[in-house]
């Protein structure tokens, strides 16, 4: 079994952590320290205005179950601290 790579914790909030990455963290799973396990957002894009604020729009799952069929804004993406993120299991998405 894979071993996840995850953020550590810490000051940066879910837009910090991803503007590092190529397409905006499009295909990332991420999800809240505190969500149970299986529950996450997979991130489809995103519109930074900066390496510290913007907005980040996925289809959210719950317990491994699809919530809505559209891609929603993911709430919290500026809270400091309660993120992670797993790029083992990336979406492959075209534009």
């Amino acid at each position: 079994m894979q071993k996840s790579v995850t953020a550590k914790s810490g000051e940066r909030n879910l837009i910090e952590m991803i503007s590092r990455f190529p397409k905006q963290g499009a295909g990332m799973k991420v999800f809240r320290k505190t969500w149970p396990e299986n529950c996450y957002y997979h991130l489809y894009w995103g519109s930074l205005k900066d390496n510290k604020s913007g907005k980040l729009y996925g289809i959210k799952y719950w317990n491994g179950e699809r919530v809505a069929d559209k891609i929603e804004p993911v709430r919290g993406a500026s809270k400091r601290g309660i993120w992670q993120f797993d790029i083992n299991q990336q979406l492959q998405i075209t534009p």
